[in-house]
């Protein structure tokens, strides 16, 4: 349970505390499940992203240069 409600937030002005939000204990549970989350999401892109293959590499600027000699000759 969230229990939202108008709570005290120790992090603000202390002329201005007040805010409709939820409880720490609430924040704090809600962060840890979305932390949890991220690092699952990411993970998933990493293995996807390893399961790819590139479909072409770079060639070497040697191997280019030698390519255009080999033409204008």
């Amino acid at each position: 349970m969230l229990g939202h409600d108008f709570q005290q937030v120790e992090t603000l002005p202390e002329n201005d505390r007040t805010r409709y939000t939820i409880t720490p204990q609430a924040r704090k549970d809600l962060l840890t499940r979305l932390l949890k989350l991220n690092h699952q999401r990411a993970a998933e892109e990493a293995a996807q992203a390893a399961l790819s293959t590139p479909t072409k590499g770079i060639k070497p600027k040697k191997a280019q240069r030698a390519k255009q000699e080999d033409e204008l000759i």
